[in-house]
């Protein structure tokens, strides 16, 4: 018991240092200024990234402090969320933390149109920073009977410059962005001048990208001309230049941030501030600068921007924005796992053994690690090419588990983020600050909100707040408001679904009004759509992964998952309860009958024109002039109303009549009445009274393929297609490599098993290899 005292205080003690700093963060930040970079970081992994409509995507997700890389004690539930890029939210799930990670499952609803998806994961507790602090990630998913419903497709050649502009005797990035429909059609791209002189070629990415760095003298004009394969020519017109802008060089050497000015010539006594805000938008670095010194040049430690996307703004004295870049910030060192396999080709049905070469990373603090094994074609990002996706939404490199991208387009997903970049940062820095407001999840799941007076609006303080889970799961809990109307109560060992109740303490004609907070974050990032094309190859794999789907649906049982089962509360009334069952007695006329003639220890009188219930304690020799009154697990702060109950419809009255302490609840007597109706019994109860369906926990869940026994038992005129064919979660790096073992399926295609991980000090870990599935 002194040991869960002492650990309950030191979270409690670490929770008000956390809570306070941020207070005091947000103080200190000047008008404009993001909250600060919250202290959690949420890394989620996918089994892969191609889907058909009713799949399971398996993951493993962890939550961990940024500074102390240990497990956060400030969150025990993740929330992980599949939405569309307009906001729409398909599934919304929460899950138990253990250690500060938890491996489950989602389902894609069957009706999902084709389209890309993303998910996201965050806890309550980052809902008080900016939803870019979220782990955001995508996914494709496809329906045959709900196609993608494409916006109309660019006809137009896309041109980006720094700046919007060229600026002359400086080193100028360009990125041409084509169309999807013309990238097949494109045959050369040359930089060429007026004389005819063609000075550079553009090489051309799969995903419609061009890009390349090169010094001009504004005494030529400059033209792109693009040769197709039909022997056409199509003439891009540059921008013009414009010597007094000013561009910024920044850059990533080793340890450090490099940031130099280009272009427009400032008198050396002027003076500029630059600030650097990370991704998630938290202001990490803000200092002034001669002109002169950034110049020639500045260096900023790496421990100041955060991981992904670093905004930097430089304005001069008087606030003016001068210049506005952006950099990314890639993940430390990649470290290569070995794959083996026993064999580099397989049958069908047979089984597989592959060993992974854990001794690599067997000193290494592991934060995240999970193998998967899978059909080729259904992780197409696992290459150095920018899908078009991420060119739209640059902000998604950051989360991915692994980097292998080529720097440069990187760099030209940035110079098109950065078209858009000014009003996008201004929008930010113009919206108002969100409150402090949401408390963490250090227990179990949480329902929070705030307490008003009707009348004035005003919030109340010190209001008792009754809330019940009703029927198989029946949970009873209570809260008071703080200073500012607000409460916060836990339902532990609860999920799925659930039906709940909520009211005040105390009763009055529209006195008290309850509003509760949305229980999924209600703020979002604004990510980019791109069309879903495919071509000849695309289609292929589609229908077969379709009938692996439909034959996994039809002939399922071979691999289910695991589902670890809720623990149990023992029954919340404990055993010291009187209980009255009335078909045990004669029928009654009235309500006020059955408890002035059969219930022990409880009577119902009348008052002044209201009912009141007394309780008796025949141990203390005291009666309880205000016990609690319930009706079908649902607290009655008005007794009137159930005059209208008829002993009928009443099952059985529970009664303590003793002291009972749940929570901070002293009950000094407790009645309870069931009734034998699902409408309890045809009361009218106030109107301040909430009913709601509540999104409690999803248990996490195990992946569990084929073993020797289901393989044996299985008839073997069934078909057996399986897209995944292994997946888990590795907790602990055994010595001398990891073994692993599953059965093929009758799915004639290549595999591919994909090591992912990340370390505590931010390290990526891949391991990768292949084999194929053939007939015996």
């Amino acid at each position: 018991m002194k040991c869960k005292v002492n650990t309950v205080g030191f979270l409690i003690i670490l929770i008000a240092v956390v809570l306070q700093s941020n207070f005091q963060l947000f103080s200190q930040d000047r008008k404009g200024d993001f909250p600060g970079r919250t202290p959690e970081k949420v890394n989620l992994l996918m089994d892969r990234e191609l889907y058909i409509s009713g799949e399971n995507i398996w993951f493993t997700a962890s939550c961990f402090l940024k500074v102390e890389k240990i497990p956060s004690p400030l969150s025990s539930i993740l929330y992980v969320e599949l939405l569309n890029s307009g906001n729409k939210t398909f599934v919304s799930e929460k899950f138990k933390l253990a250690e500060g990670t938890v491996t489950g499952s989602l389902q894609i609803p069957e009706e999902l149109p084709t389209n890309h998806y993303f998910i996201r994961a965050y806890t309550m507790y980052m809902r008080n920073f900016a939803p870019e602090a979220y782990f955001t990630g995508s996914i494709t998913v496809m329906n045959p009977d709900f196609p993608a419903n494409n916006k109309k497709p660019a006809d137009t050649i896309g041109i980006f410059t720094q700046s919007g502009f060229l600026v002359p005797n400086v080193l100028n990035s360009i990125a041409l962005q084509f169309p999807h429909q013309m990238v097949r059609e494109v045959e050369d791209i040359i930089l060429s001048d007026t004389s005819g002189n063609q000075l550079r070629y553009f090489d051309l990415w799969d995903n419609g990208i061009a890009y390349s760095k090169l010094t001009l003298s504004d005494t030529t004009r400059y033209h792109i001309e693009v040769y197709l394969k039909n022997h056409d020519t199509i003439v891009l017109q540059l921008p013009p230049f414009k010597s007094d802008v000013l561009v910024a060089k920044t850059e990533i050497t080793g340890e450090f941030l490099s940031y130099q000015l280009l272009g427009k010539v400032f008198k050396s006594e002027g003076r500029a501030r630059l600030t650097i805000r990370t991704q998630d938008h938290a202001w990490v670095y803000d200092h002034e600068f001669e002109i002169s010194e950034l110049a020639d040049g500045i260096k900023v430690s790496l421990e100041k921007p955060g991981p992904g996307i670093n905004y930097l703004e430089l304005r001069n004295e008087d606030g003016s924005l001068l210049c506005l870049d952006a950099v990314y910030v890639g993940p430390n060192n990649l470290i290569n796992v070995p794959i083996t396999t026993s064999a580099e080709e397989y049958h069908t049905r047979q089984k597989a053994e592959l060993k992974i070469q854990t001794d690599i990373i067997a000193n290494e603090p592991i934060e995240l690690l999970q193998i998967s094994v899978t059909a080729k074609g259904t992780n197409p990002g696992h290459g150095k090419t920018l899908n078009e996706l991420l060119v739209a939404n640059p902000e998604l490199i950051r989360d991915l588990s692994v980097q292998q991208f080529d720097p440069e387009q990187v760099e030209a997903a940035l110079l098109i983020l950065k078209s858009h970049l000014k009003d996008h940062l201004s929008e930010k820095i113009n919206s108002s600050q969100p409150e402090f407001e949401f408390i963490p999840d250090i227990r179990d799941i949480s329902i929070t909100g705030l307490v008003t007076d009707k009348n004035t609006g005003a919030p109340v303080e010190g209001m008792r707040v009754f809330t019940s889970v009703l029927h198989d799961g029946f949970q009873f809990h209570s809260a008071v408001t703080s200073g500012d109307g607000r409460f916060v109560i836990s339902f532990p060992h609860l999920e799925g679904k659930q039906e709940m109740f909520l009211c005040t303490g105390k009763s009055g004609p529209g006195q008290y009004e309850i509003k509760l907070n949305n229980d999924f974050s209600t703020q979002f990032t604004g990510l980019e759509q791109v069309n879903l094309e495919f071509d000849t190859i695309d289609r292929k794999l589609m229908e077969e992964l379709l009938v692996n789907q439909q034959v996994s649906v039809y002939f399922s049982g071979l691999s289910e998952p695991e589902i670890q089962p809720v623990k149990q509360l023992p029954p919340w009334l404990g055993n010291d309860i009187n209980t009255v069952v009335l078909s045990d007695y004669i029928p009654l006329n009235s309500i006020k009958e059955v408890f002035n003639e059969i219930v022990p220890w409880a009577r119902l009188k009348e008052k002044d024109g209201n009912v009141v219930f007394q309780v008796f304690d025949d141990q203390s020799q005291i009666a309880y002039e205000d016990p609690i009154v319930m009706l079908d697990g649902i607290v009655v702060t008005d007794n009137n109303i159930l005059l209208d109950l008829h002993p009928a419809q009443i099952d059985r009255i529970e009664v303590i009549n003793q002291t009972y302490v749940i929570g901070n609840l002293n009950i000094r007597g407790l009645i309870s009445i069931r009734t034998k109706t699902d409408n309890f019994g045809g009361v009218n109860f106030p109107d301040d009274v909430i009913f709601l369906n509540y999104q409690m926990q999803t248990m996490p869940a195990t992946y569990h393929p084929a073993d020797t026994v289901t393989r044996l038992l299985r008839n073997q005129n069934y078909p057996w297609f399986r897209t995944l064919l292994y997946y888990e979660s590795i907790d602990t790096i055994p010595a001398g490599g990891k073994q692993i073992s599953f059965y093929t399926s009758d799915y004639l295609a290549e595999y591919e098993v994909i090591l992912k991980g990340k370390t505590k000090n931010g390290k990526m870990i891949y391991g990768f290899t292949t084999f194929n599935v053939s007939k015996k």
